[in-house]
């Protein structure tokens, strides 16, 4: 007994642990109470416990793209139930998973990125959903991101310190990290936005920062900033006279400039000693071996020595050459001198700007001749022992070679577009076998060298290009520049532009397009819709040329042109609507015995069309809207009038037109297809959009399509809105749309079902189809928490049909005049308006309408005419008794209205009666009509009353409705008629406006 109830005990903790821990999942539980040895029974106590899954959570996140404060909506639900509240959990790839205290209604606002999950709890003791799957969440900042580069100058060289810094716009007050992004796509970061390394390479760098306390936040990639790195500089120092003037080769900014004498640089010159006239110049006053190099930055980054100037009282060499312009493997002459004395013989020295100066060990006579451009200089010796001169100044040799060379453009068009991809080649003539560098000239006259005989760039601006090319091994021996190639670029960007051919037979179009303005080489792609995405393939249109396709759907059609490689696209042409039928089809519902009517509308119709008329088959081999289509009877050669009557017709069907004409025949599109429906509808036409929904097909097929058509001509399917499992399409909410569904088999169509979706908190309950006349009609409100209500009041067409509250509005017998719109108010709120429709059990004949309306008002006229002058007759001959008559005519009037105003009300000039539900105790019956049987029988007869028309205004129509009551006088002598005026809708009591008669 004891081991009994331990067991029990535990099994029950371990049930409720399980129900209750929030870490269930599909398993089978198996308990079994320990035994002795000694315990034997026929059955054992085991138990197994199966736990099925529980409801599963989702989590939905927003946008992730905001400004810096801002935040990111994240919502959680629990599928297919209600009464939840949530619980909600972080963490991050650092830390743990922590609770977050807020967002029990499952919607909650976060400004932190992040791994976040949630679940769902009701209930005391609380049961919990599964846990969310986990969502990342990467909040992307909108500040904008920019690197700085500090120094600024357009040129670095190796070795030089350069800072970048990261500045974020709008992010002031926030505690930032960088990223930063260097040429090799390396990547690191740093809690400092000031970024000071040693320059070495040419490449791109970039930035984004992210706030230090939320690691899955970040800015987007700041634009890349380039920086261009050379190899160290080196000074060189000229003299000109008795000014030396240092310079720094390649031309760069930012440099100052120190000089230096004596053979091993030991003397820095100053201002002390030296006489600088710029920051660059110095002045020269006594003999020695002169250098200087330039430094700039911070720390100060020096270039190297310039070689050496010797300044002496020695004579002085004079260095000439002569023409510079040869071919290829030709060479120009050097000569040298010494100024006023003879005997002496001569040493050469050449350099370039990348090699040191060494000696040339001929033209000891004072030439040489040479092939390579360079910097050359030379001096005089004689005697033993050999006396020097000084040596002359440096002569710069560029020689210029003989070929020709010419820019090709590749691509070769004649215009070229701001943004798009070219190619110049520098080509040279008669340089085979000769390895060239290659030396550009822009239109804007800048000029940069390259390795590579091809320059790829993105045109911009029109202008000239052209090139010299000069030898790898010897940098002063160039070309002559090359003729200039005139570029012509247009500063906006072509569009496309889409025009419609002449349509052939068969229902296509032709499309064509065209670049404005006209140029050659491009392909063209083809859209359609209004927010173009993909190109249209051979699957969407027939491919007839590069510009022209044919299609066979309607729609609104656009296209632009790429060419080039990578491709640069044009603007989008316009859009063009390529013109599609439309058919409507009326009555949308079928009433039983009612004809369909189709009518076929052409945009811009003229004259000489013949229209074509089709029955939809559904084509299940496509998901979505696919059907063959088959002619309707009568139809095959088409019909001259733009309407179709089809008899008989009393199931949902699809229906298509097209229309056509001319010689040879040309047709328009097929329409999309418009449908009649038939069937059982929901019990109301409005439903909340809170409410799910589930569809399904019934019938002796395998596969079934649900289609929806979304008010007034949306069609689409389960597949685009809903889930379909089967045969059943599952809706989870309700859109706030008028939409109507139906089921598609490989042939046929299902009955139709008409949901109206609201989002407000109170609907009308009224019936989805048409209402026959001579038919009973009730209808109902109801709240979104609530059945029906109890204190509610109807409206028709926006006028009160009845002040007083009522739990339903009962109209026993439904007239044309009850068609409308209707809506209903229930404390302070209102429902949105549905329309009632109501049909005819008969059609009266047409042409007898007008003579009966004028045969009506001739004869009530006449009576009114008629008892006027009786009236006025009686009073002359019997004043007193017509007084007294009248007092008591009055009296039982009042009484007839009292009870009129309980039990009718008239609405918009209909002879039947609005019935409602109402307390007992408020309808008073009228002892006299007990007595007088068909006596008392009331005729209600209508009076239509035209105003004049106004201007710009439609005719306005008042009705009014009389009650004509026959009866006795007291003494039995007299019939008397009484005639109550009724407006619109209400009782008019006012005595005065009571007419009595005498009838004889």
């Amino acid at each position: 007994m004891e081991h009994s109830l331990l067991w029990k005990l535990e099994f029950i903790f371990v049930l409720y642990s399980l129900l209750h821990s929030g870490n269930t999942r599909d398993a089978e539980l198996t308990i079994e109470p320990k035994r002795k040895s000694s315990d034997s029974t026929k059955c054992s106590n085991r138990v197994s416990i199966h736990v099925s899954d529980r409801f599963r959570s989702t989590l939905t996140a927003g946008t992730t793209t905001v400004s810096v404060g801002d935040k990111v909506t994240l919502s959680c639900s629990v599928e297919k139930s209600a009464g939840w509240k949530y619980e909600w959990f972080r963490r991050t790839s650092h830390t743990s998973e922590s609770r977050i205290n807020d967002g029990g209604n499952g919607n909650i606002r976060v400004s932190q990125g992040g791994i976040y999950r949630c679940r769902g709890f009701r209930g005391e003791p609380k049961i919990y959903s599964d846990n969310s799957d986990e969502v990342t969440i990467n909040i992307t900042f909108s500040n904008k991101v920019s690197v700085i580069q500090k120094p600024s100058w357009s040129e670095m060289f190796r070795g030089e310190t350069i800072t970048l810094t990261c500045e974020v716009q709008g992010g002031e007050g926030v505690q930032w990290e960088y990223e930063w992004r260097t040429s090799q796509s390396q990547t690191f970061r740093t809690n400092r936005k000031d970024w000071t390394f040693t320059a070495s390479i040419s490449g791109d760098y970039s930035c984004k920062s992210r706030s230090t306390h939320d690691s899955y936040s970040a800015t987007e990639w700041s634009e890349a900033l380039t920086l261009s790195v050379s190899d160290k500089p080196k000074a060189q120092l000229s003299r000109n006279g008795e000014t030396l003037s240092c310079s720094v080769n390649p031309s760069s900014s930012g440099w100052n400039y120190s000089f230096y004498r004596g053979e091993k640089n030991n003397e820095l010159l100053t201002v002390q000693n030296t006489d600088f006239h710029l920051n660059r110049e110095i002045k020269d006053s006594q003999a020695g071996v002169y250098r200087c190099r330039g430094g700039r930055g911070e720390p100060v980054y020096h270039t190297e020595f310039s070689d050496p100037v010797i300044i002496d009282d020695r004579p002085r060499s004079t260095l000439t050459s002569g023409t510079t312009t040869v071919s290829v493997g030709d060479k120009v002459t050097l000569s040298c001198s010494v100024e006023k004395s003879a005997g002496w013989k001569y040493e050469w020295f050449r350099r370039t700007s990348h090699t040191s100066e060494s000696r040339i060990n001929d033209g000891e006579n004072g030439n040489i001749r040479v092939s390579q451009g360079g910097i050359y200089r030379c001096r005089g010796f004689r005697g033993k022992p050999m006396i020097y001169s000084d040596k002359s100044v440096e002569v710069n040799i560029n020689i210029t070679f003989s070929n020709k060379v010419s820019v090709i453009q590749k691509p070769s068009w004649s215009e070229m577009f701001r943004g798009e991809t070219i190619t110049l080649t520098c080509e040279v003539q008669g340089g085979e076998g000769v390895q060239w560098e290659y030396e550009w000239r822009t239109s804007q006259s800048q000029t940069f060298r390259t390795n590579r005989k091809d320059w790829t760039f993105t045109a911009s601006i029109s202008g000239d290009y052209s090139c010299k090319s000069r030898s790898t091994h010897d940098s002063y021996s160039a070309t002559e520049w090359s003729e200039a190639l005139t570029l012509s670029v247009s500063a906006h960007k072509p569009k496309a532009e889409l025009k419609i051919s002449k349509s052939p037979a068969g229902g296509r179009v032709n499309l064509n397009c065209s670049i404005k303005p006209s140029s050659s080489g491009w392909s063209f792609f083809w859209f359609r819709g209004e927010k173009p995405s993909k190109p249209l393939t051979a699957q969407d249109a027939v491919f007839l040329s590069n510009g022209q396709i044919s299609v066979s759907q309607g729609g609104v059609y656009r296209c632009r042109g790429g060419r080039g490689e990578p491709v640069y696209h044009t603007e989008f042409s316009h859009l063009v609507s390529v013109v599609e039928p439309v058919l409507r089809v009326s009555p949308r519902w079928l009433s039983p015995g009612s004809s369909v009517t189709l009518s076929c509308e052409v945009e811009h119709e003229s004259a000489g069309w013949s229209f074509y008329w089709y029955k939809a088959v559904p084509d299940l081999s496509h998901k979505s809207a696919s059907y063959s289509y088959e002619l309707l009877p009568a139809s095959s050669n088409g019909t001259a009038d733009n309407s179709y009557i089809i008899h008989g017709q009393t199931h949902t069907a699809g229906y298509v037109c097209r229309a056509g004409r001319g010689e040879p025949h040309v047709s328009t599109l097929y329409s999309q297809p418009d449908f009649v429906w038939s069937g059982v509808s929901p019990d109301r036409v409005q439903h909340f959009t809170s409410d799910s929904l589930s569809l399904t097909c019934e019938g002796n097929s395998a596969e079934w399509r649900v289609g929806s058509f979304l008010l007034p001509d949306l069609l689409s399917f389960c597949s685009d809105w809903g889930t379909m499992n089967g045969s059943t399409c599952h809706v989870q909410k309700i859109q706030s749309s008028n939409a109507v569904f139906w089921c598609e088999s490989g042939s046929a169509f299902s009955n139709a079902v008409n949901i109206t979706g609201h989002n407000d908190d109170l609907i009308l309950l009224s019936p989805v189809h048409p209402v026959t006349e001579g038919h009973s009609l009730t209808l109902g409100c109801k709240w979104r928490t609530e059945n029906l209500l109890s204190k509610v009041v109807f409206y028709q067409n926006d006028t009160l049909i009845q002040s007083e509250s009522r739990v339903e509005m009962i109209i026993p017998a439904v007239s044309k005049s009850h068609e409308g719109f209707y809506k209903c108010q229930s404390s302070g709120k209102e429902s949105p308006q549905s329309w009632l429709a109501v049909t005819s059990t008969s059609r009266p004949d047409r042409s007898s309408f007008p003579v009966l309306v004028v045969a009506l008002t001739s004869v009530i006229l006449i009576i009114f005419l008629f008892m006027i002058w009786f009236l006025w007759k009686r009073s002359k001959d019997s004043h007193m008794n017509s007084s007294s008559q009248i007092n008591n005519q009055s009296s039982a009037a009042e009484h007839n209205e009292a009870q009129n105003r309980n039990d009718i009300n008239l609405l918009h000039g209909g002879s039947s009666l609005f019935g409602s539900h109402r307390d007992p105790e408020e309808i008073q019956n009228d002892p006299e009509d007990e007595n007088k049987g068909e006596s008392r029988k009331i005729t209600y007869s209508s009076i239509k009353l035209k105003a004049k028309k106004k201007k710009r205004q439609k005719p306005a129509e008042m009705i009014v409705y009389s009650d004509v009551k026959t009866g006795a006088s007291a003494d039995g002598s007299q019939l008397y008629a009484e005639m109550m005026k009724r407006n619109k809708g209400k009782f008019c009591p006012s005595a005065d406006e009571m007419l009595y008669s005498e009838i004889q």
